[in-house]
């Protein structure tokens, strides 16, 4: 089918003419045949042989290419305009007047400072815990949530519980031992509390011998002697391990306290120890002795340990 060229407009030359004057701007009449001149050549008007007279030199756009847009460079102009303002810029003495410059802000940052410095010296000064008074909420809660006052019953105690009569006599904790002096139906003192001295005898693989003044120290307080307890880490064989101790080379013993045959402690043992002097004074000079060791295997590691209360 022949082409259609009744779009384009139509001049009076002639199509020769027109050829031969400029090809690349020729205007088509109808279906009218035409000749086209292209590098020397006369070719029919068809479609295919327009497009290819299309070109970007025959549309005067020469300079035209497809360079992306990150590859396309600003033009000299261009680049003199933002190296100026980069430069303007640069040199301003405050190129951000929104934000405060170094010197603006230390200048700001001493003003806030000073005051917080003088809020903080006038709060210091105007109160101390003694002065400060509670407000009328925080008294009005402090007085709804304080006892009534209901006095003192024999000379006891407060009563907090709600009515008088409630106190707890200090003489009815004298049952409780070691809180209660029971002689004096007091409080505990501390020294009421009982302490135990331990003493180590020998070491604790050499076989025991007998021998007098085996231990001895000094007592660091006066004391009442209330029991004593023996165990070894090696038991007896033989005969019972027997043990004394003295206070100024006397004993305090009646009854001698003992380790039975084949045990490690005298808890249990057949004899059971009479203390014949139990007031230990303040410095006085306590030895221990061990009257008799086992016949057999004589036994090792003998500990000691005196039980007293504090007078």
């Amino acid at each position: 089918m022949a082409a259609d060229f009744t779009q384009f407009p139509i001049q009076t030359a002639t199509i020769p003419e027109r050829a031969a004057s400029n090809p690349a701007t020729l205007p088509l009449t109808g279906t009218e045949a035409l000749l086209l001149s292209q590098g020397g050549t006369t070719k029919g008007a068809t479609a295919a042989n327009i497009a290819a007279l299309a070109t970007k030199q025959t549309v005067g756009l020469d300079n035209v290419d497809n360079t992306s847009d990150a590859n396309k460079p600003v033009s000299t102009a261009q680049a003199t305009a933002i190296a100026a303002a980069v430069s303007a810029h640069v040199a301003a003495a405050d190129p951000h007047p929104v934000y405060l410059t170094a010197t603006e802000g230390n200048a700001a940052y001493e003003v806030v400072g000073a005051a917080a410095a003088a809020q903080a010296a006038a709060i210091s000064t105007a109160a101390t815990d003694a002065t400060t008074k509670a407000n009328a909420a925080q008294a009005a809660a402090i007085a709804a949530s304080a006892p009534a006052a209901q006095g003192v019953t024999g000379g006891n105690s407060h009563d907090h519980n709600g009515g008088d009569g409630g106190q707890i006599a200090y003489s009815s904790l004298s049952g409780l031992p070691g809180l209660v002096n029971s002689s004096t139906a007091g409080l505990a003192r501390p020294q009421d509390f009982g302490d135990v001295i331990v003493l180590a005898c020998s070491d604790e693989t050499t076989d025991l011998a007998d021998g007098i003044a085996r231990v001895t120290f000094r007592m660091p307080w006066a004391a009442t002697l209330t029991g004593v307890r023996l165990n070894v880490n090696t038991a007896p064989t033989g005969s019972a391990l027997i043990v004394d101790v003295n206070e100024a080379g006397v004993s305090v013993f009646s009854t001698r306290p003992q380790i039975d045959i084949s045990a490690k402690t005298s808890v249990g043992s057949s004899v059971t120890p009479v203390i014949s002097d139990s007031a230990l004074a303040a410095d006085a000079e306590i030895t221990v002795d061990i009257d008799q060791v086992g016949s057999t295997i004589k036994g090792k590691g003998l500990k000691v340990a005196l039980y007293l209360t504090r007078d």
